[in-house]
């Protein structure tokens, strides 16, 4: 959680996230409306021992640890950390979207899959030419004629493909949706853990 923008979360309600955890700030009224926050959170009209109001709550609950501080004008600064437990499925199910996302970019059908490709040779075509045809690199450039015979044959590919077939594998398409999805969780030890107790699970539940 590096974002410390103030993020709009609901209504008159605003999420800031931190190393931590996050904290909210909006009334009372909004934060229960918005369902982002419990009743038993929020200073009852209380007085300590010296008569003066209590405007701090600290509880926990499932959510995590809560410190509910009642500011002016009735808004409530309301810090939220987190359990390990439920920090680690949040990043378990940015992981998870961050892999659909991805597959989502994939070809979603056969006309997809060759535009992409045409487009992709197209701009490989494009770099070639910008890059081979520019001595400021080494020195050294292609000759106009011979960057005109690679635009030409460049032009007949990007065609080719356009107007080519398509042969298209479902397992090899489940296995790189697979890939996908395994190489976010490499990258997420909270991820990884979280699997690793899913499986654990299901593990004990299957020998129950």
């Amino acid at each position: 959680m590096a974002n410390h923008e103030n993020t709009i979360v609901a209504p008159g309600v605003t999420r800031t996230d931190r190393h931590w955890g996050y904290y909210l700030i909006g009334t009372r009224e909004d934060l229960l409306r918005a369902g982002l926050a419990k009743e038993s959170w929020f200073p009852t009209g209380q007085r300590d021992k010296r008569g003066r109001r209590i405007r701090a709550v600290h509880s926990e609950d499932q959510s995590g640890t809560v410190l509910c501080l009642e500011q002016v004008k009735g808004r409530c600064c309301v810090p939220i950390t987190p359990t390990r437990e439920k920090r680690e499925r949040e990043q378990f199910d940015e992981a998870m979207a961050e892999a659909n996302r991805k597959i989502e970019q994939l070809p979603k059908d056969a006309v997809a899959f060759l535009q992409d490709t045409a487009d992709k040779t197209e701009n490989l075509v494009g770099g070639c030419y910008e890059i081979f045809g520019n001595s400021k690199y080494d020195g050294y450039r292609l000759h106009p004629d011979t960057l005109a015979e690679v635009q030409r044959i460049g032009r007949h590919l990007v065609m080719a493909i356009e107007n080519g077939k398509v042969i298209f594998s479902p397992a090899d398409r489940a296995a790189a949706e697979r890939e996908i999805r395994a190489k976010i969780a490499e990258q997420d030890p909270a991820a990884q853990r979280f699997m690793y107790a899913i499986k654990a699970k299901a593990a004990r539940t299957g020998k129950a």
